[in-house]
């Protein structure tokens, strides 16, 4: 038999545990607090993690279906079905967002650092790609560079079929 509920609190490490509906770590609902953070979780539909020294928090519903990462009040990672959408922001200074997959591969990717800026909309095949970094210039082309422009300080550049740069 499961035991309904477990309580356990340990004063001199400021730590308390309740369990319900299992044994310890493997029960549906368990909710532990110390000095040093907090993990609540009811399996398999949430999961609550704070630790209050970095002052980071990660919340995930039935997972994968929601993620959701935070530092100092600020989203980390953010996501949705993984690949469905996702935002990654893991320093002030980066950014990246993705929709329909969560790699270069997504449907629409949008990444910004202090070194370069991408923005990419590729529905079956690369259909369109702008991307400007700071020490190369800009550039944007269609169909998987088809057709584009690369800029730089010195030169522009357009480019036709691959190859072909005038």
């Amino acid at each position: 038999m499961l035991p309904l509920w477990q309580y356990e609190q340990r004063r001199d490490q400021d730590e308390s545990r309740v369990n319900a509906l299992g044994i310890g770590r493997i029960s549906l609902y368990e909710h532990h607090a110390k000095a040093t953070g907090t993990t609540d979780r009811f399996f398999p539909l949430y999961k609550y993690t704070s630790i209050h020294a970095k002052d980071e928090s990660e919340l995930s519903f039935l997972w994968p279906l929601v993620e959701y990462r935070s530092r100092k009040g600020a989203v980390t990672s953010a996501s949705l079905l993984w690949w469905l959408a996702s935002y990654e922001h893991p320093e002030a200074d980066y950014s990246a967002f993705y929709l329909l997959g969560g790699s270069k591969m997504a449907m629409v990717r949008r990444m910004t650092s202090p070194r370069e800026s991408v923005f990419e909309f590729n529905p079956v095949l690369p259909l369109y790609r702008y991307q400007h970094e700071t020490e190369r210039g800009t550039s944007w082309d269609l169909f998987g560079g088809l057709v584009g422009i690369d800029s730089t300080k010195e030169q522009s550049r357009v480019k036709l079929l691959w190859f072909i740069s005038l």
